[in-house]
């Protein structure tokens, strides 16, 4: 997958199976749509992807520029989606977001009017800050680990830029805070949280190197929530324990899963487990034939 500058030539939407961009020819089965987090670039799913596209999925990844903002990045995910509209709706499709971008996830199906919503059937939220309200300190940190996790941004990170401010509920519209109000939470197709409990975050090459040490060390009293996967608490991302419960909504939170204990948030796109009951849940729960069209 080349790194495309999405600031200059804008978000793009890639098969994950040929690392070029998803065209209409590509959809040939149920599509998921995986999302990268803050600061990030979709070439850390990439082993998801692989075992989705393994499970006969179609696998896009979308790529855009996370520093705009939680609902610009949500307005890119509708314009990467409108050239394959008709195939994804014929399809059925699904989202697989990572950390931040649960939260685009979240904002594009509660917040936006989109045709292909007729298509849409399941979100899976990975280690995402349901809640928001992180601290600056924490976003900061954020930044650290993105770069070391998917190589340096080469353009200036701002911990008072927009999608920050909406992280940290500082921003004037209070996005976060809306998305979770009884009101405009009522997600009503499932969706699967999963939670990672290993309080710890890798910032290094060296797993349990002194600066990963000391980060994690700083971050632990920054959150002072636990469990953790080092970075998002399980109370935040845990969508259950943050929108108030209807009737309507079909939630579940997964931490019975091998490995929860030694699993952090980094590790929580590339845990093989997790990936398959991912696959799984797809398989069985979203795109089974309904007795309708049978």
């Amino acid at each position: 997958m080349d790194d495309l500058d999405v600031i200059r030539a804008g978000p793009e939407l890639v098969n994950a199976k040929t690392g070029k961009w998803l065209t209409p020819a590509d959809v040939e089965a149920p599509v998921v749509i995986l999302l990268h987090g803050f600061t990030s670039h979709g070439r850390y799913l990439q082993r998801m992807a692989d075992l989705l596209i393994g499970h006969s999925f179609t696998v896009g990844i979308l790529n855009y520029d996370s520093y705009v903002g939680i609902d610009k990045a949500a307005e890119a995910l509708a314009a990467c989606l409108e050239p394959i509209e008709r195939p994804l709706i014929a399809q059925r499709w699904a989202i697989v977001a990572h950390s931040m971008g649960g939260l685009v996830a979240r904002y594009f199906v509660q917040r936006r009017q989109s045709n292909v919503h007729r298509g849409l059937c399941w979100l899976a939220l990975l280690g995402t800050p349901n809640r928001g309200t992180l601290s600056a300190e924490v976003v900061d940190y954020m930044l650290d680990w993105a770069e070391w996790l998917t190589l340096p941004y080469p353009y200036p990170r701002d911990t008072a830029g927009r999608s920050a401010k909406q992280l940290t509920g500082n921003d004037d519209t209070q996005l976060v805070r809306l998305l979770n109000l009884g009101s405009s939470s009522d997600l009503t197709l499932p969706v699967l949280s999963v939670s990672g409990g290993l309080a710890f975050l890798e910032v290094g090459e060296a797993k349990r190197s002194l600066r990963s040490r000391l980060t994690s060390e700083a971050l632990q009293k920054l959150i002072a929530d636990k469990p953790n996967d080092g970075l998002v608490p399980e109370s935040s991302s845990n969508l259950e324990r943050v929108v108030p419960p209807k009737s309507s909504n079909r939630f579940e939170h997964m931490v019975d899963y091998y490995n929860y204990t030694s699993t952090n948030h980094t590790y929580l796109t590339t845990n093989y487990v997790i990936a398959n009951r991912i696959a799984q849940w797809l398989q069985e729960r979203c795109f089974k034939p309904s007795e309708e069209s049978a």
